[in-house]
């Protein structure tokens, strides 16, 4: 076995499971100086409970569910759709639409990979953290599959722009923080070859967005840019003990943001 931040063979006796790998005791030693005994000796032995989510997939098929039994109209009061975002001002839908999906299928594919990603991130930085990546990531890809298309055509096509529900853009934020996290870790073997899988799975999911219609592969990239800011502040801050990293990352894209819709704002108003 290897430590999975130094990279320092460690045999399985003196291994500490902690954040996302493992680490040797040189790891937790330095790490303990800088923060409680107590507090580092309970994180790197025991896992952290994941309560965020269960508690968001459980929302999504709550509210599939009841879309279903009401004929879609939640989906059409929630869907995040430009024109109705920019134009009329209902701007609840770039939030609403990231607990909206539209089919069986398309919500079983996004929860599973929701449990996977989020499972791991849970445990390795804790609820907050997660529940503000995939928010954050969420919105962010949100905002950018609405915002796009306006720079892009007259207020009459953006009428005739499909709408866009789904968690994905939110899952490919939490692939991107993941991936991050990965390559911080990338001396270790095992974080390489999950780096690798993660890559794989991100690129076939984008070219099948490119290639298949009523794919909403700008929340998808959107995802991916925050995902991946999001994963350089938050991962440094859940190892190191340091809330600068994560507040900087938050305030990058909250500058991206408010550009974003700006941007938006001006070019509908002209």
């Amino acid at each position: 076995m290897q430590c999975s931040r130094c990279g320092k063979p460690t045999c399985a006796e003196c291994t500490f499971v902690v954040d996302v790998g493992q680490r040797c005791p040189e790891c937790i030693a330095r790490r303990e100086i800088r923060q409680a005994p107590s507090r580092r000796l309970s994180r790197a032995l025991l896992p952290r409970p994941t309560v965020v989510t269960p508690a968001i997939i459980g929302l999504c098929v709550a509210v599939f569910f009841i879309d279903s039994a009401t004929g879609r109209r939640i989906a059409t009061l929630g869907m995040s759709q430009p024109y109705l975002v920019y134009r009329t001002g209902e701007w609840w839908r770039i939030l609403t639409a990231i607990f909206l999906h539209a089919g069986l299928l398309h919500l079983l594919f996004n929860m599973y990979a929701l449990y996977i990603t989020g499972s791991i991130l849970e445990e390795a930085w804790g609820s907050l953290r997660l529940l503000a990546a995939f928010m954050v990531t969420g919105v962010f890809a949100s905002l950018v599959s609405a915002t796009t298309p306006v720079f892009f055509h007259s207020a009459v096509q953006l009428t005739k722009t499909p709408g866009s529900v789904g968690a994905s853009g939110a899952i490919f934020g939490l692939f991107g923080a993941l991936g991050v996290a990965m390559f911080r870790r990338r001396h270790s073997p095992w974080a390489r070859s999950n780096l690798a899988q993660i890559g794989l799975i991100v690129a076939v999911n984008l070219a099948i967005g490119f290639m298949v219609p009523g794919i909403d592969n700008l929340a998808h990239l959107g995802g991916l840019v925050s995902g991946s800011i999001i994963g350089a502040g938050f991962d440094a801050s859940a190892t190191e003990g340091r809330n600068a990293p994560m507040i900087v990352s938050l305030s990058l894209l909250g500058l991206a943001s408010l550009l974003l819709f700006v941007g938006g704002k001006t070019v509908i108003a002209s």
